[in-house]
């Protein structure tokens, strides 16, 4: 089970169109947020630093305001966001494979990493929208195509075991 949590902190849309029946809007944003699995592994033992990486959004959305009963409208979107992760951690036995020039090594390992990750992606939100007065309330799912990835990580401070953890 996977757990995702995203806060847009800065959230800027106007309306280009706007209508009884449609509202289309062009946005911008910053989102904050991590995925993690939950519960967090028995590998990772602790979680050492969270850093925020930049995290800019743009789109558009698409709404059919009251298209559901009870003041429930439908908001369709197409965004190109970042998301991204710089974390530090200490581990224990914790699965992982290595790379410098053209060596690679793997097995478990067992001391502190340092993990950065960036991802662009086209996001399509499909949100059910409760207004009250001037607030929103959007829930439902969205589905990412992952455009770009990038991921680096150092392992310090520990030992790398091939095999049977034991040794």
């Amino acid at each position: 089970l996977f757990i995702a949590a995203k806060f847009s902190i800065f959230n800027s849309q106007f309306s280009i169109c706007r209508a009884d029946s449609l509202d289309v809007r062009i946005c911008a944003g910053y989102n904050l947020g991590g995925t993690s699995p939950l519960p967090l592994p028995a590998t990772i033992r602790s979680i050492d630093a969270f850093r925020l990486t930049p995290s800019p959004m743009v789109g558009a959305d698409i709404t059919f305001p009251n298209l559901l009963p009870a003041r429930i409208g439908v908001r369709l979107g197409l965004h190109l966001e970042n998301k991204g992760m710089d974390i530090e951690a200490t581990v224990k036995s914790y699965h992982m494979e290595m790379t410098k020039g053209s060596s690679q090594i793997g097995g478990l390992f067992t001391g502190h990493v340092s993990q950065q990750v960036t991802q662009w992606m086209l996001t399509m939100p499909i949100n059910f929208e409760f207004r009250i007065s001037n607030f929103e309330i959007k829930f439902g799912p969205y589905f990412s195509l992952l455009l770009k990835k990038e991921f680096s990580g150092i392992a310090s401070d520990g030992y790398l075991r091939q095999g049977d953890p034991t040794g």
